[in-house]
């Protein structure tokens, strides 16, 4: 099963990345995504969810390079 999403919300937490921790100062951010779902017999049996992680990097002011 195929659904495009939007991912929305606000950077609130830490992040460490490429070795520096980046603490969330609530900014705001939305992106488009896909969310995967396989099933088996009716049950759901993994969810994986794709989106563009610089961009989402970029919107709560994370350095990408």
């Amino acid at each position: 099963v195929l659904a495009e999403v939007v991912f929305t919300g606000a950077f609130t937490g830490e992040l460490t990345w490429r070795d520096r921790v980046h603490q969330g100062a609530g900014q705001r951010f939305s992106l488009p995504g896909v969310v995967v779902l396989r099933t088996r017999d009716g049950a759901v049996t993994s969810v994986k969810t794709l989106y563009d992680r610089d961009d989402w990097l970029r919107q709560i002011d994370v350095p990408t390079c």
